[in-house]
Order: C-alpha cells, then structure tokens, then sequence
C-alpha cells in the first residue's frame, strides 16, 4: 500500500519500472487514479533526470517518452498520464529573465504537442491527459522563473523555495 494514500500527483516518472512498482503501491481501495508526469531532459544535462525530448524528425513510436507514456495508459489502471515535467537549465532560466525565452520550455511545450498528436491516433478511446480538453498538462518553472514559464505555456510551476525559503544545507 501506498505511504501516502492521498497522494495527488508525482511528477518525476521516468521508466516504466518506477511505474510498475508505482502502480502496484496504489492500494486497490483508491477512488481516483494517482496523477503522473513523465520528467523530460529538455536541457540535455547529464545531472539531470528525464527522457529525451521529441521534435518534429524524431521517430515517436520508438521512443522511450512514447514507450513509457503508452505503458502508463494500457498497463498502469492506478495510474493516470496527466502531462510531462521538466527542470530546465539554469542557464536559460537565467537568460529567459531578460528575453522571456526559454528553449527549455519551448522544447517541453514542442514534446508535447508531437506526443499528444501520437497518443490521439494511437490510444484514441483509453482515458490520459486532461479528460475534458485532451490535452497534457506542463509542469515547468521555478521560484527564479515561474514567470517566463507562465508566459510559456505552463500549467504547473514549482514555487516551493518562493514560498518557504532556502533549504538548509545537510551536514554531512
């Protein structure tokens, strides 16, 4: 059973080994499926978490974004695909606070529209995404930049240092 029963949303999924085990938490008591978002590596940083983003040349079908994201929808009742994450670099969020242009978000926002179209041919019927509007939410942005991500298309920004300050450092 799940830790945290009334968990609403992880957003750091990344393999569908993690969503299996993540799936088989869930207690079958659940009303409502946990939200997931699957973390894409739009900045291509080797420290950084997440599947490789998708553009317009890119095979969908063989990719591991569109793998998971399928795995998730036909292989995880418990678990319902609500939109895709990223942690840009720090670099664009500090060139975005002049230009408002983050190449991190705009390449989230380009992976997920290529997904989307993909899962409507493909799992046209199957219940993900925003049921009302079919679309996947976008969780991008932080403290420092929550604003350009706002303007970019964001659905979700993470505001936690914004709200309760730095966090202490561990000693060791």
């Amino acid at each position: 059973m799940l830790a945290i029963p009334n968990l609403y949303c992880v957003q750091t999924l990344t393999s569908a080994k993690a969503a299996a085990a993540l799936n088989k938490a869930i207690s079958t008591d659940r009303v409502t499926p946990l939200r997931v978002l699957l973390q894409v590596n739009t900045s291509g940083e080797d420290n950084k978490s997440g599947l490789a983003p998708l553009s317009p040349n890119v095979d969908v079908a063989s990719s591991e974004l569109y793998q998971l994201a399928s795995y998730v929808i036909m292989e995880c009742p418990r678990l319902h695909l609500e939109g895709l994450m990223t942690i840009g670099s720090l670099e664009q969020s500090l060139a975005a606070s002049e230009t408002e242009e983050n190449m991190d978000f705009e390449r989230l926002r380009e992976t997920r529209d290529i997904l989307r179209e993909y899962l409507v041919k493909k799992h046209a019927g199957t219940l993900w995404g925003q049921e009302a509007t079919g679309s996947l939410l976008l969780s991008m942005g932080m403290s420092s930049d929550f604003e350009t991500a706002l303007k970019n298309g964001a659905d979700i920004v993470r505001v936690g240092t914004g709200i309760f300050g730095q966090r202490s450092k561990k000693s060791l």
